[in-house]
């Protein structure tokens, strides 16, 4: 495959597109060899992170002298319930490919294996026919701070 006469590696990026025409840009967050981590893997980031988040939980404790033990609980579930969240966020293997098109753009992504495809979007430059720019502007007055005014532009 080749991108403006530069060559690059197909297996990098899991899908090529069909109908963007030849391919002028493309990026992807996948790389050839990357896998799924298994298990194990996943375990010892789940110890790591829930063993980091009960030190920042003992440091709040101890730096703030909780003594209530419904808010010593509170300070060591919520710093674990992050930790949580974020390691099942970052064990999942996903990747995204974009490209850019003489004719168009795609972007698709995969969760779990490169072969599972959960958004596939071919967009062809024919098929547009207007492009919306959103803005929000925040503006501050004497008698209002912090006013939002949102508005698309055609």
């Amino acid at each position: 495959m080749t991108i403006t006469g530069i060559e690059f590696l197909k297996e990098a990026f899991f899908k090529t597109p069909e109908t963007i025409g030849d391919i002028v840009s493309a990026s992807t967050s996948y790389f050839e060899g990357q896998r799924p981590l298994n298990p194990k893997e996943q375990s010892v980031k789940y110890i790591k992170n829930i063993g980091i988040s009960i030190g920042i939980g003992l440091v709040i404790i101890l730096i703030g002298r909780v003594t209530n033990p419904i808010w010593f609980s509170i300070w060591l579930a919520i710093p674990i319930i992050i930790a949580i969240l974020i390691s099942n966020s970052s064990t999942k293997f996903k990747g995204v490919c974009n490209y850019i098109g003489t004719n168009g753009f795609a972007e698709y992504s995969f969760l779990n294996s490169p072969e599972n495809i959960i958004t596939s979007n071919e967009i062809s430059f024919d098929n547009v026919t207007d492009l919306l720019k959103g803005s929000t502007v925040r503006k501050e007055t004497l008698t209002m701070k912090g006013l939002i005014t949102s508005f698309v532009v055609k």
